[in-house]
């Protein structure tokens, strides 16, 4: 389950559909992956 949410998360993210325009835009993405991905194994290994 957390590997799907990971995963619709980083297609979002760098999906075809929506890529960054310049190299600002790819560093905050970069940045919102790594933190969304941080914060749902802690809250995994929280609750766990």
């Amino acid at each position: 389950m957390l590997g799907c949410f990971v995963e619709s998360i980083l297609g979002s993210l760098f999906g075809p559909a929506n890529k960054p325009k310049n190299e600002t835009e790819r560093k905050i993405q970069r940045v919102m992956t790594l933190l969304i991905i941080l914060f749902g194994i802690g809250l995994f290994v929280f609750t766990s």
